[in-house]
């Protein structure tokens, strides 16, 4: 059999019977943000991950305006799309302050619609969950998502 001959390994998916569901009435343009926070306290040993630990103070306001033109750089190559999962990932992100969080959720939902039913997500290690920080987010969160859904 030539290459010509073989069928493609992943075919594209078509609409109807047998079509995977779909985020938002029925639209096919649902995806997840990921957001790569790289900073740690420490370097874990099992960690394969682009991260890095800071001996200095993080500026996080240049961090979130970056993170801001990143978000509209790949908005503008993937315009229309709605948002059904936001993955806050790293390193340790739960060492940034709420007012990051908040800013990096506000350029999302600046540029694509999000889903009422968004799932956010941020990744924590042991070590470095606060109550106060964590309270923080909450409230980050809830002015940022406020249009799109409600947290328990």
């Amino acid at each position: 059999m030539t290459g010509a001959e073989r069928p493609h390994p992943n075919p594209p998916i078509k609409s109807g019977a047998g079509s995977p569901p779909q985020v938002g009435e029925g639209k096919r343009d649902a995806f997840g943000v990921y957001v790569h926070w790289p900073f740690c306290l420490s370097k874990c040993p099992y960690c394969d991950f682009n991260s890095h630990v800071r001996h200095a103070p993080i500026d996080e306001e240049r961090f979130a305006r970056a993170f801001a033109r990143e978000i509209e750089t790949t908005a503008a190559r993937a315009p229309d799309r709605e948002v059904s999962s936001i993955f806050l990932g790293g390193g340790t992100p739960s060492l940034m302050q709420p007012q990051t969080v908040g800013a990096i959720l506000d350029a999302i939902a600046r540029h694509w619609r999000v889903a009422s039913n968004v799932e956010v997500t941020l990744e924590a290690n042991p070590t470095s969950v606060e109550a106060t920080r964590f309270r923080g987010y909450r409230v980050a969160c809830r002015s940022a998502c406020k249009p799109w859904t409600t947290l328990r």
